[in-house]
């Protein structure tokens, strides 16, 4: 409540229904120039500068412990990594609609541990492909050897292959049979023909059918681990990770290519968006979608018939432009009234109904 923050924030964690929850309170997104993501000093946002000789906020070692020793106040994971009220709300894009995607992915949820994959479904590949062409880049969670690439040689270089991952041609394909997620990236292209031979040199192999076909395609993903000139730009080049695939110059991009048949991609999620100054000029609700408190395998659908009902007061005389409702599968159909109170009135059962509208959503969300 006073904005202090506890050690290891800089590192922590969420899940799709946070970030969904957020977007629609219109928390985000915002420009890194006006959000950065590094921490604060008594004179804001700490922007390192190598003339100075300053260590950046994203170096330290994690040999020494997983948690930092309080005392060092070298350590960025002991700084405060807050955001001020006055950035909390700022915001380019405003997100005006939310498609939970189905996952090429079937599995089947154990009593105990993680899911077990149980089969690849073709029409949920050609979902995200929908997606990406009528709304845009889809977001994604896989299993990822770490939120950040362990898998680097002491040297600085990368081995040919990690467990699952080909650092040569920078592509993965887990085929594990007990599946989960532990790192969220962007899906901003594909290509079925990308070859199955790719993916070679580790444990999972290649993708191959029942009968030992190939099995080709993979996504173009954005990983979230810089690029060179990220760290160059910053004036650190000793601290490029030289990680993803190369552009036609040869630096690193943070892009890598996963196989469509991976087993651990899950949570596929679509934000359709509208510029800050195009979109509705007032947001009421109560608080965040309750999906933000929720473990998501725990989230209970609901009964096939559920009602709700919100009352707020306006700021004044305003046209009702948009009214949104939450679903929790697929080809659900929503059903809006709008009532208008007079004081003293209360719903259910009060007011005048001055609107009415049925909607049908393809997917949750």
């Amino acid at each position: 409540a006073d904005g202090t923050m506890t050690n290891g924030t800089q590192l922590g964690g969420g899940y799709t229904e946070l970030a969904e929850a957020q977007f629609t309170a219109w928390q985000g997104a915002a420009l890194e120039a006006d959000a950065p993501y590094t921490y604060r000093t008594d004179a804001g946002f700490f922007h390192p500068d190598a003339a100075k000789n300053d260590i950046p906020w994203w170096r330290f070692d994690r040999s020494k412990s997983e948690e930092p020793d309080p005392a060092d106040a070298t350590d960025a994971r002991n700084k405060d990594w807050s955001l001020d009220d006055s950035v909390r709300m700022n915001d380019v894009v405003r997100v005006q609609g939310v498609r939970n995607l189905p996952v090429p992915v079937k599995t089947t949820l154990g009593s105990e541990g993680p899911s077990t994959y149980d089969g690849y479904d073709a029409s949920a590949t050609e979902a995200i492909k929908q997606a990406l062409m009528e709304v845009g880049a889809v977001s994604i969670a896989y299993f990822s050897p770490g939120s950040h690439p362990s898998d680097i040689n002491p040297d600085g270089s990368y081995p040919d292959a990690g467990e699952y991952f080909n650092y040569k041609e920078w592509c993965q394909y887990d085929n594990r049979t007990a599946v989960s997620s532990n790192h969220e990236v962007t899906v901003v292209g594909w290509n079925d023909s990308y070859p199955a031979s790719n993916f070679k040199g580790t444990v999972g192999g290649s993708p191959k059918d029942e009968n030992g076909n190939p099995l080709n395609g993979a996504w173009l993903v954005k990983n979230s681990w810089g690029s060179n000139d990220f760290f160059t730009a910053a004036g650190y080049p000793e601290d490029d990770l030289k990680w993803g695939l190369e552009d036609e110059n040869g630096k690193h991009t943070g892009f890598f290519w996963l196989s469509y048949y991976d087993h651990t991609i899950s949570s596929a999620t679509a934000y359709e968006v509208a510029k800050a100054d195009e979109a509705f000029a007032h947001n009421y609700q109560y608080d965040y979608l309750a999906t933000r408190q929720q473990i998501p395998a725990l989230v209970k659908v609901p009964k096939p018939k559920t009602e709700v009902a919100n009352v707020f007061t306006a700021q004044g005389d305003e046209l009702l432009r948009a009214v949104s409702a939450r679903t929790f599968a697929k080809n659900a159909t929503v059903n809006v009234k709008v009532y208008v109170l007079d004081e003293g009135e209360a719903w259910p059962g009060g007011g005048t109904l001055v609107a009415e509208q049925q909607e049908e959503f393809p997917f949750g969300g």
